[in-house]
């Protein structure tokens, strides 16, 4: 027998459609944020401890080659609700977010961290011009990051932001002005179209069944304007760029199954095929075959929370529904790898923060 024959490592072998258990989190944690680094890592930022009552400053490392989670550095300040974006340099930029106990309002933050992934480490950059939360960020065509909306107390018991603002990472010390949404929002969703334009759908303000306005953003004139609305209002919703062009929204508060395809070129909504489930909390990954994973979530108001996954196909504008996770889970993560596959870390779960990992074979 040759020595390579003997030295060679198994591969492992996913069976399809289906979840596999991966290594755990070192801390459960859930409203974290999941970035896929150029080095194949993810890396997991901070989150909610519900145990404790407390903000995570902690951060981990995910290598699915090694099937481990490993420490890294740990931001400056505990958050959770933050948002988490790959720059064109491969660094890390963390925005705003909450760091004290949920219900207290008024511990929003407007500081920003980046993440070098060669140091393992963070430093602070320029902060915001206002705290804030369950805000959107969108890496933009020019590098630059665009901040949209979002609320400056818990979940809505404060104001609600329409304001919006740019971070250029060549000169980070200061934000820029990025002009207003026509309607101040959370909840909602920010798309990066292929035209370059930012499509903003829904989100919550005040109205019970949240909102069907939706807004683009053009960077060249550094403007918004409003564009075709969904057929009805809806926040805590997922909405996915297909292969098209076109943009998927699925799901969205309360237990909404139907979804709609938004066309770029016409600016106009049309219905699509419904979920099996309707389910809001959601998560929404676009997969290399050109489908769309859906995992996750809740319904009856909240009061239940999903396992169960569905796969939107382009081609037949219809959901099937693929296995399901080991658990129920929301506020998760779900990364697209490398691989093709996707990973699913934390979550919450019945009065639990999650440290369990799944991982998603198409």
């Amino acid at each position: 027998m040759s020595v390579s024959a003997v030295t060679a490592r198994p591969i492992r072998k996913f069976p399809p459609n289906q979840w596999t258990k991966a290594s755990n989190l070192i801390h459960g944690r859930y409203w974290h944020t999941a970035t896929l680094l150029p080095s194949g890592k993810i890396l997991i930022a901070g989150g909610y401890d519900y145990n404790a009552g407390a903000a995570l400053s902690s951060c981990e490392l995910f290598d699915l080659s090694t099937n481990s989670s490993s420490t890294t550095g740990s931001l400056s300040i505990g958050r959770y609700l933050h948002t988490a974006t790959l720059l064109k340099s491969g660094e890390v930029l963390v925005c705003g977010g909450n760091y004290l106990n949920t219900g207290t309002g008024g511990n929003l933050l407007s500081s920003c961290e980046r993440y070098n992934p060669s140091k393992k480490s963070w430093k602070t950059t320029g902060s915001l011009s206002i705290g804030r939360d369950s805000h959107t960020a969108t890496l933009l065509q020019s590098g630059k990051v665009l901040i949209c909306g979002g609320t400056e107390g818990n979940g809505g018991a404060g104001i609600t932001l329409s304001s919006c603002e740019l971070y250029d990472p060549s000169h980070p010390v200061l934000w820029s002005y990025a002009g207003m949404l026509s309607v101040a929002r959370f909840g909602h969703t920010a798309t990066l179209l292929t035209s370059g334009n930012v499509l903003i759908c829904g989100g919550f303000f005040t109205v019970a069944n949240g909102l069907s306005s939706c807004d683009l953003y053009n960077e060249p004139t550094n403007s918004w304007s409003k564009t075709g609305s969904l057929s009805r209002g809806r926040y805590d919703h997922t909405a996915t760029l297909l292969q098209s062009g076109q943009v998927l929204v699925s799901g969205g508060a309360y237990d909404i199954s139907i979804c709609e395809l938004y066309d770029p070129s016409a600016k106009t909504w049309s219905t699509t095929g419904s979920l099996s489930r309707g389910r809001s909390e959601h998560l929404a990954n676009l997969l290399p075959s050109g489908k769309v994973l859906v995992t996750g979530g809740v319904y009856n108001g909240g009061a239940s929370v999903l396992s169960s996954c569905e796969l939107y196909n382009p081609s037949t504008k219809s959901w099937s529904t693929t296995g399901s996770m080991s658990a129920g889970r929301r506020y998760h993560t779900a990364t697209l790898l490398n691989s093709g596959q996707v990973l699913v870390d934390g979550g919450y779960f019945n009065g639990v923060e999650l440290a369990s990992s799944e991982l998603y074979t198409p």
